[in-house]
């Protein structure tokens, strides 16, 4: 089984939503896990160059300096070439997307 593994990270606004750089995925199978976080604000649900679906593994958590982070999962989702992550927060702020192909 290949596992990949990617992230991306940078400032973004309000509205303008974050993506992980393109990589290869496997085309059928795969469990993807996600994590977003962001300094402030509440983080939307991510979506993906595939149209998979993620569900949230925990409620959005509140970090002691004011972050929130969330980790989310899609199971036997969809991959291949160029896939993408992508995910909003809804103030401006540094925002980052990790991600994980099991």
């Amino acid at each position: 089984m290949a596992i990949g593994l990617g992230q991306s990270n940078k400032a973004h606004s309000s509205g303008t939503p974050l993506s992980t750089g393109a990589v290869t995925t496997q085309a059928t199978g795969s469990t993807f896990f996600l994590i977003t976080c962001s300094d402030i604000g509440t983080l939307g649900t991510p979506t993906d160059f595939y149209g998979n679906t993620y569900s949230p593994i925990n409620a959005q958590f509140a970090l002691n300096w004011g972050g929130a982070i969330r980790a989310w999962y899609c199971e036997n989702a969809a991959g291949g070439a160029n896939h993408t992550f992508t995910s909003s927060v809804t103030s401006t702020t540094n925002h980052e997307i990790f991600f994980l192909e099991i």
